[in-house]
């Protein structure tokens, strides 16, 4: 966020972006991520342009590291074999066996 070596305001920022995810908002949450990050920075000084720059990055890097994960786990294991049906009363008879 500019030339700020302070680490205080991105987590500041990522903090108040991650809590406004759990907030009832628009559809999907769109924007509602972007948002909070743009609002906790711009307070202190930081252009409306690069926090909103990075929020984009933070978001990209987000999800870019769930997809690695995914795809570093699929081809360690393997194709998912599939998911098996299991009624509710499957379930309990489970816990009434253990």
């Amino acid at each position: 966020l500019g030339n700020s070596f302070s680490l205080i305001i991105p987590l500041l920022a990522f903090f108040l972006a991650t809590f406004s995810m759990g907030l009832p908002g628009a559809p999907a949450a769109i924007g509602t991520f972007h948002y909070a990050i743009i609002v906790a920075s711009v307070p202190f000084g930081i252009g409306y342009a690069d926090a909103l720059n990075y929020a984009v990055l933070t978001h990209l890097l987000y999800f870019a590291t769930l997809i690695m994960l995914s795809f570093l786990t699929y081809f360690l294991r393997g194709a998912p074999s599939g998911l098996r049906e299991v009624s509710l009363h499957d379930i309990f008879n489970k816990i009434k066996l253990n």
